[in-house]
């Protein structure tokens, strides 16, 4: 149930190699299946969409105050999104916002553990984008579950699109990536959040998605986009 779209939903991947930011491999350089879905650098992510429709599992890990990718992407294809963020000023803002009945919102956020977790205002109050590892002056206690529990709460026995934005905390997510049914990953590495060891932390989880069978499709800037093959 794919609609046609403008510009800011669906454009080929191959549009933006020109960019800088921007690299594929050269075996999906062409690959019209692969698209960014939403405005480019405003929200947008590289999304393969050959195989989703609207029965496609999606989870989106980290909202904050931007939701053009889940919206577009329910928008095309008429697939549910399940949308997380344990941020309360995010869970402000979306209370404001005529949603879809497709976009499926909790207040929680993901660690690699259920319990709580102490996550940190940036310095500018105005910013929606907590992090659990960038510490400032303003910490707050949120509630957090694993990955798998919040599959087993919602009925799902897998993952087609994991999207994960969650400033700094996606390097412990890794090892349960690895280990649940989740055919494609986009994820966007913090490694500056770490001084002199973001780099190896960043090389070793990609190291660990690429040994679990993940395939690198797109990268922009920090972004990776991976499909699973097993």
């Amino acid at each position: 149930m794919q609609e046609q779209t403008g510009s800011m939903y669906g454009t080929p991947l191959s549009n933006f190699l020109n960019s800088s930011d921007v690299y594929a491999p050269k075996r999906v350089r062409d690959n019209q299946s692969i698209q960014m879905i939403g405005p480019f650098q405003k929200g947008g992510f590289f999304t393969d969409v050959r195989s989703l429709n609207e029965e496609s599992v999606v989870y989106s890990m980290g909202v904050g105050d931007n939701i053009e990718w889940d919206l577009a992407l329910t928008r095309m294809f008429g697939c549910k999104v399940f949308a997380h963020d344990p941020d309360p000023l995010a869970v402000e803002w979306l209370r404001k916002q005529q949603l879809p009945k497709t976009f499926i919102f909790a207040a929680v956020g993901i660690s690699d553990h259920d319990g709580a977790l102490t996550f940190y205002q940036p310095y500018r109050p105005d910013k929606i984008n907590k992090s659990s590892v960038l510490k400032t002056t303003n910490p707050t206690t949120l509630p957090v579950k694993r990955l798998s529990t919040l599959m087993t709460e919602n009925g799902h026995d897998h993952i087609d699109v994991l999207k994960v934005n969650i400033e700094g905390g996606e390097f412990d997510l890794i090892a349960d990536i690895v280990d649940l049914p989740i055919m494609q990953l986009i994820i966007e590495f913090h490694g500056r959040f770490f001084p002199w060891i973001g780099w190896l932390k960043t090389l070793l989880a990609e190291m660990r998605l690429r040994m679990a069978g993940f395939r690198l499709i797109a990268r922009e800037g920090d972004i990776r986009t991976y499909t699973r093959h097993t």
